[in-house]
């Protein structure tokens, strides 16, 4: 079995299964259970990541690991989260989001956009060198009809 240091604490440990030490993940499952409880029993219809972490003074990290991992999936309906781009909160579809649909769509639209940019840039600096390449090409085969004599007519 290799050593690996948790990605939580840096300890070294053994690493068997998971990313992090068996201190760590007991002190996540205890964590776990506490947002579960929190989260299940509360009045409150949605909760940040960081309301969670505030309200239950954890770590805003870990609570981002129990959730990254898909540990908080039981609660998702309950979660809201953070846009990264606008700061707008919204409801994610999947439990790894870290933008809104409206920034995600954006994303893609201007990706997209340039990769069609640069398709056509691509196409363009083709053509220019097939272009060069055929009036070379045409250069050539003129030059090879002079056969180096010059016209005695003249």
């Amino acid at each position: 079995m290799p050593l690996c240091n948790c990605s939580l604490c840096g300890n070294v440990y053994q690493k068997v299964y998971s990313d992090i030490c068996h201190p760590c993940s007991k002190q996540n499952d205890a964590i776990l259970c506490k947002i579960i409880e929190y989260v299940s029993t509360s009045e409150k219809e949605n909760f940040l990541l960081e309301s969670i972490s505030a309200e239950l003074n954890i770590d805003i990290n870990i609570v981002k690991y129990l959730n990254k991992k898909g540990d908080l999936i039981q609660i998702k309906n309950k979660l809201l989260f953070t846009c990264r781009k606008c700061n707008e909160e919204f409801q994610p579809t999947c439990h790894k989001l870290e933008f809104c649909p409206n920034c995600q769509q954006n994303t893609y639209n201007s990706v997209y956009k340039e990769k069609e940019s640069l398709n056509k840039s691509n196409l363009l600096s083709q053509l220019e060198n097939s272009i060069k390449s055929k009036a070379a090409a045409k250069k050539r085969k003129d030059s090879d009809h002079d056969y180096g004599f010059k016209n005695s007519n003249s």
